[in-house]
């Protein structure tokens, strides 16, 4: 992968490391404040796509990276990449294979955070009608198609109460008009995407008492009997799995003491017996949770006595049981879900435990790993039942632990999505103001700003530029100031500035903005201008022969430059001095050599970069006086 300067006729080459050979067609386009390149398919590889992040071309890297594409072969690794943004989507397309269209917030995802516990919502248990404390609330999950959570509470009445995914309100709760017969009338429930919703009664026997599974089309409709009969003598109903959507669901239902899985296909109007599923090495394997995978013969299974293990429905086999040593015994519930191009498990409560749910990275199921933990649950949940369900509107996992609380948390950490920060705008001098200078050189002239947050929690740090053009194009002063929401400059500086453009005698308009930068991304906020004169006679600057009091880094001019550019620092005392320069990454690209420099305003040391490529650099002042050691840094940008 390589960029090519049509002027100069001159590629910047992606270091094999970071981005293999191989891959075929592009696409280039900027969201979130990044700038991406998606690439693909890889022909030295499996046809898989990646996304690369190129914003600072020298720091290109994977962020993400798609299933491969080897169904059918694409023998001249053809396809394209295209992104929708009206949608905010990734289009790739592989040549005899698919085209998919990728949500990019799935695609370049934050990590999921080591400690799960940015509560977005909660419900505690005993502190509203649908849950109490008396072990009656079993199943549940939520329901994209409505964007709502739905409890399952064996309280009298038994109900599916309907709750805002957003803030956790009750909402209503579902009809429940001829749902009877059975050890509990409802104990679990599952939704499809389109929501349909699908439960299923409690029975310890079905040949004495028959598994009733009921069928709401939709959250406001009616529920219609759909399963009324007897499987084989044993017990149904702890654990509910759901697959599919329409008219074409499989339904799966399994129970304590019980070595079989039983599964119903739903046609639309009614749903029928296929078979009883025997599971291999263990009884009831799933009866605390089944969590099919979409499109496969592959579901995830959990008991609190048992492994989480992945049951192949065509064999009976189980194809990987997750060592003890990945995840422990002792989990329940489970819900399946996809982030970016990884694949999860939510699993718990923790009955070995206090309650806590684990999130397990399945990618690979032989190599499986927990990546995130709730906090614990600990009021007494005696048959450790609850449920776990991912939002994806808010990338949000929600989990119920019966006689505990039903909680949605922010799943993610820090995300690789940059969003950039606001502006920044200057309050002092107002704009269109006034500023005077007095004659009294040493004064201080402060100019400040409004301080801005970042949405993504990053640091901020500011620059502040002076100008005399409108549109910002020379550089007079370019101060890092770091944190702080403001800076002074001494009357001396501004007073040069009108020496040398000719105007002492008739003052003239500044100009000047800041930058608000978060590690990432440099924001400039609107310009302001300000009127500046003279009231006050002022002696030069080689007369005046001050020292300054302290070290004092003022920036480096011109900025942008090319290819030379002086850096300005006060020096309170004579001082050995010398520049470093680094990359972004800290790494050293040059030095200015050690130079000895008098005290005194205004000191510089020019930099000559005729040998660096074109970006953003790092400079770091370095100066040992007798008295002390002075260090401060600065940035600032090449352009070629």
């Amino acid at each position: 992968l390589g960029l090519f300067d049509t002027a100069s006729s001159t590629v910047y080459n992606v270091p094999e490391d970071k981005v293999g050979r191989g891959f075929g067609d592009l696409t280039y386009f900027q969201a979130n404040g990044r700038k991406y390149v998606a690439t693909g398919p890889n022909f030295a590889g499996k046809m898989e796509w990646v996304l690369v992040d190129v914003t600072v071309p020298a720091e290109a890297k994977i962020v993400a990276v798609s299933p491969e594409n080897t169904t059918r072969p694409n023998l001249n690794a053809t396809g394209f990449a295209a992104y929708d943004s009206k949608r905010g989507n990734l289009i790739l397309l592989t040549t005899n294979n698919q085209m998919v269209s990728y949500p990019l917030s799935q695609l370049v995802t934050a990590p999921i955070a080591k400690v799960v516990n940015k509560v977005n919502w909660r419900v505690d248990a005993g502190k509203v009608p649908f849950m109490g404390t008396g072990n009656t609330e079993r199943g549940g999950g939520y329901n994209g198609a409505t964007d709502h959570v739905l409890v399952v509470t064996r309280t009298n009445p038994t109900r599916i109460a309907v709750l805002d995914a957003a803030d956790g309100k009750f909402l209503k709760d579902m009809d429940m008009t001829g749902v009877s017969g059975g050890t509990f009338l409802l104990n679990e429930i599952g939704i499809t995407p389109s929501g349909q919703v699908f439960g299923a009664n409690l029975t310890t026997n079905s040949t004495t008492s028959n598994i009733k599974i009921y069928y709401w089309a939709n959250e406001d409709a009616k529920p219609v009997t759909v399963f009324d009969g007897k499987v084989e003598a044993a017990r149904y109903g702890d654990g509910l799995g759901i697959e599919g959507d329409g008219n074409n669901v499989r339904i799966f239902l399994n129970g304590s003491s019980n070595d079989k899985v039983a599964e119903f296909t739903f046609n639309g109007t009614q749903l029928a017996f296929v078979k009883n599923h025997v599971v291999e090495t263990g009884i009831a394997r799933a009866r605390y949770g089944m969590a099919p995978i979409p499109g496969t013969s592959l579901m995830w299974v959990n008991e609190p006595q048992n492994q989480m293990a992945l049951f192949d429905l065509n064999t009976g086999k189980i194809v990987a049981d997750v060592p003890e040593d990945k995840l422990a015994k002792g989990f329940g519930d489970l819900g399946y879900f996809e982030y970016g191009f990884r694949k999860y498990v939510a699993t718990g409560p923790n009955f070995s435990g206090k309650g806590e749910f684990a999130v397990v990275d399945v990618t690979d199921p032989a190599n499986v790993a927990i990546v995130g933990v709730t906090p614990d649950f600990p009021n007494p949940n005696l048959n450790a039942t609850g449920f776990a369900a991912f939002d994806y509107k808010r990338n949000a996992l929600i989990v119920m632990a019966t006689n505990n609380a039903i909680v949605s948390y922010a799943i993610a950490g820090k995300s690789e999505v940059n969003t950039a920060p606001p502006a920044a705008t200057i309050v002092a001098p107002a704009d269109k103001g006034k500023v005077v200078l007095d004659g009294q050189g040493s004064k201080n002239v402060t100019f400040s700003w409004t301080p801005v947050s970042d949405a993504d929690g990053d640091a901020i740090s500011y620059r502040w530029h002076l100008s005399t053009q409108p549109d910002m194009s020379d550089r007079q002063m370019d101060i890092d100031v770091a944190n702080a929401t403001s800076t002074s400059v001494k009357q001396n500086f501004l007073y040069d500035i009108l020496y040398w453009q000719g105007k002492r005698a008739t003052g003239m308009t500044l100009y000047h903005r800041v930058y608000t930068f978060d590690g990432t991304s440099f924001v400039p906020g609107p310009i302001s201008s300000f009127d500046v004169s003279l009231a006050g006679t002022f002696v030069d600057r080689e007369e005046e022969g001050g020292i300054p009091t302290a070290f004092a880094l003022k920036g480096n001019y011109p900025n942008p430059f090319n290819p030379t550019t002086s850096i300005s620092f006060d020096l309170p005392e004579a001082a050995s001095v010398e520049v470093v320069v680094t990359d972004m990454l800290g790494r050293e690209v040059m030095r200015s050599g050690q130079l000895t420099l008098s005290a005194g305003t205004a000191q510089k040391v020019q930099i000559d970069a005729l040998r660096l490529s074109s970006g953003n650099y790092l400079y770091r002042v370095e100066a040992k006086g007798a008295k002390k050691s002075y260090v401060a840094t600065g940035r600032m940008t090449l352009l070629k």
